[in-house]
């Protein structure tokens, strides 16, 4: 199982950015979340720790990766969004950083999802493959 590492490097009041590596410290690309806030549900980033992500497909997000295990939380999602208004505790990815409505943001988040999932690749019945996510700050 492929192991990514999710390093942070911004862990501000207004949000928390990092950059998602391979084993080998190739960039995949970066990532939002939102600030720390003791682990609360829905509004604060996930704790640092190493975590199985498994492929979800809700009704709102679609081909997207859930992390598993993650204590007293659960719905925590890898996908697609610009600005801590599009998560409420999940991980946003994208090509690079940026600020929309005066907000930090990842932009161009489909492409990132995409590289992300190129990246990771599929099983023989098209289903996103899992991969481990460590998760640690700078």
């Amino acid at each position: 199982m492929n192991r990514l590492v999710l390093q942070r490097i911004y862990l501000g009041d207004d949000c928390t950015l990092g950059v998602l590596h391979d084993n080998m410290k190739r960039r995949i690309c970066f990532t939002l979340e939102e600030p720390w806030k003791d682990n609360k549900k829905g509004i604060s980033c996930v704790p640092t720790g190493i975590y199985k992500c498994v492929p979800h497909n809700g009704t709102k997000f679609k081909d997207v990766w859930r992390l598993e295990s993650v204590p007293n939380r659960s719905a925590i999602l890898i996908h697609q969004g610009n600005t801590t208004d599009d998560i409420e505790g999940c991980i946003l990815v994208g090509q690079y950083w940026g600020r929309l409505k005066g907000k930090r943001a990842v932009m161009d988040s489909v492409g990132a999802l995409n590289s992300l999932k190129s990246f990771v690749g599929r099983g023989g019945n098209k289903i996103l493959k899992e991969f481990e996510l460590e998760i640690v700050n700078l």
